[in-house]
Formats: C-alpha cells, structure tokens, sequence
C-alpha cells in the first residue's frame, strides 16, 4: 500500500502539471505543483 501511495500521488502531481500546461501553454515550474 504504501508504493500504491507514493505512485498514486506521483501521478496525481502529473496530471496536475498536465492540465497547468493545458491552460497555459507551457510547463509550469515543477516545484511549483506538488500534492
């Protein structure tokens, strides 16, 4: 459970940077989208 977490939330972070770039066209900083 506790590799199901760590790689769940590595992929919600993903999909947030996803979607910022989506928005905004370009790749926001990643140490500014952590979950």
């Amino acid at each position: 459970p506790d590799l199901f977490r760590i790689g769940a939330s590595s992929l919600l972070n993903d999909v947030l940077l996803q979607l910022d770039r989506l928005g905004t066209g370009r790749y926001p900083r990643p140490d500014k989208t952590v979950v």
